[in-house]
């Protein structure tokens, strides 16, 4: 994907790394300048499963 700012990039890379965690996968989030150096790293955790209710017995 191609943006036009940093800012714009950066955006859409953190909300497509907080939905696949949200869906249970886990992320790093590496970006990259136009140079390819290393402009940060951020780790985004799978959410946790929920749980089913506890139910009382009868």
């Amino acid at each position: 994907m191609l943006y036009r700012s940093g800012a714009q990039a950066e955006g859409a890379a953190r909300a497509l790394a907080d939905r696949l965690s949200q869906a249970g996968l886990d992320c790093l989030l590496e970006l990259r300048l136009r140079d390819g150096a290393v402009a940060g790293r951020f780790v985004c955790p799978a959410a946790p499963a929920m749980a089913p209710p506890l139910t009382r017995a009868a």
